[in-house]
């Protein structure tokens, strides 16, 4: 895995970041033994790697369909440059930022913003497994591992692969 560690000035906090998948819609698919106290739709879903997507989105749909996230993407002007460097880590321009050694500094893609999103069928066929974390009564972290199996773009269903449970210290 991928790990990133950004630094802001502005809060002292530390935000990681890792190439994962985002997998959304998941309230539109049976979830074996996923605790019925908890909204799915209100969970972060993540996944590895589905067909060689290692960063993005993909959704289920209410036809058990699976959907990539496309975003049209154009350059920022340097006014927008300096204005997502003062909104994301509190110093007056992208330059700054970039010169700044305390900071994890920019990443080229953030040059870009999304203009335009489309969902797109990904007529997937194959399986892959996605996962969230919850918070017990207890506040341990409580991992629910499933596997999503296709078969010529269509879900044929979702299996529970694992949960574990580890102290959230």
């Amino acid at each position: 895995m991928h790990l990133d560690k950004h630094t802001s000035k502005r809060n002292n906090n530390y935000v990681y970041m890792s190439l994962t998948v985002s997998v959304t819609g998941v309230s539109n698919v049976h979830l074996p033994e996923f605790p019925e106290t908890k909204d799915p739709s209100e969970c972060r879903w993540v996944s590895k790697n589905i067909n060689g997507i290692v960063y993005g989105t993909v959704r289920f749909t209410e036809n058990h369909r699976l959907e990539e996230k496309i975003e049209e993407r154009e350059e920022r002007t340097s006014e927008e440059l300096d204005a997502y460097a003062q909104e994301e880590v509190g110093v007056d321009s992208w330059e700054d930022w970039k010169n700044d050694e305390e900071l994890f500094g920019p990443l080229e893609t953030w040059k870009k913003k999304t203009v335009a999103v489309k969902w797109q069928d990904m007529n997937y066929h194959g399986s892959f497994t996605f996962y969230t974390t919850l918070t017990s009564d207890t506040d341990s972290k409580i991992r629910h591992t499933y596997e999503a199996r296709f078969t010529n773009g269509t879900l044929d269903n979702v299996i529970l692969l694992s949960t574990e449970e580890f102290s959230s210290q």
